[in-house]
């Protein structure tokens, strides 16, 4: 076995650390060679004695420990530099972590024998003035702080695709239909669709529902009146930019993936269903 084991985590609060020393200890048993990210290194050498390496390396597989919001930040890694990310979910729902930490001994012995698939995920170019950045989930626009909505609109080259006054607005890959998107009236769509979905939060209307738009097409969205100071850019749930009147985000499509390992037992609309009955 050659693999290499890259642990991530993004919180050191007490739970997460038992967590990860829980997860230390079985992929030492099957035999890993671990590195981790710095705070989970300090923390194995304070409670385990044990050094290991902070050094991410190109065919390590990186496995994040958490909720989806961890699995996003470790995809930020894991895309640049060519990894496999594996999720182990100790948050709430996880849709797209792989398995609950109860079942890690039965998992990590698939990997240990290479007993996997990888899933590709399409991610979107996301610019801003001078700013460029990749997504997984989803680009949000949002009014911030203030109770005033504001005028958005979208286009792509044919010309307005749609435009509404809103607390904000989400442009979703497949991958982050289950996110936001969901939680603002969007459509369930399968990872393997070619489409992004343009969702209205709380648009000021009957007639706003949520678009679904081929991600051929580049998307233009501007900001037309802002009644509050200022919106926010969020791309996968990180507060990226101050943005106002006048100004335009674009999304784009690309020809970068982020690789999910995946197992035989996998299938994506059990999962949705399986999540969604469970949360409370």
């Amino acid at each position: 076995m050659n693999t290499n084991i890259y642990l991530y985590a993004f919180s050191n609060k007490s739970k997460i650390a038992e967590e990860i020393i829980f997860i230390y200890k079985n992929l030492v048993d099957e035999g890993f060679k671990i590195s981790a990210s710095l705070w989970i290194c300090e923390l194995l050498k304070e409670e385990l004695s044990v050094d290991i390496s902070s050094k991410l390396s190109s065919n390590d597989i990186i496995i994040s420990i958490g909720g989806d919001g961890t699995l996003l930040r470790a995809s930020k890694l894991a895309y640049v530099h060519g990894n496999a990310l594996l999720g182990i979910n100790s948050g709430k729902l996880g849709f797209l972590t792989e398995f609950d930490l109860k079942n890690i001994k039965s998992y990590t012995s698939l990997i240990k024998n290479n007993n996997y698939s990888i899933e590709h995920r399409k991610l979107i170019k996301v610019q801003y003035k001078n700013m460029c950045e990749y997504a997984l989930n989803d680009v949000v626009i949002y009014r911030g702080g203030f109770s005033k909505l504001i005028n958005i609109s979208v286009h792509n080259s044919d010309g307005l695709i749609t435009s509404c006054v809103s607390d904000g607005i989400i442009i979703s890959t497949p991958t982050g239909s289950t996110a936001y998107s969901l939680s603002a009236g969007g459509p369930i769509v399968s990872p393997d669709v070619n489409c992004l979905i343009i969702t209205p939060i709380c648009a000021h209307s009957l007639m706003h529902r949520s678009i679904c738009v081929s991600n051929e097409q580049d998307l233009t969205i501007s900001i037309n009146s802002v009644v509050s100071k200022n919106c926010q850019l969020i791309i996968d749930g990180s507060i990226k930019e101050s943005i106002a009147s006048g100004d335009n985000v674009t999304v784009s499509n690309t020809n970068k993936y982020l690789k999910l390992i995946r197992f035989k037992n996998n299938n994506f609309f059990d999962k949705v269903k399986n999540k969604l009955s469970e949360w409370k």
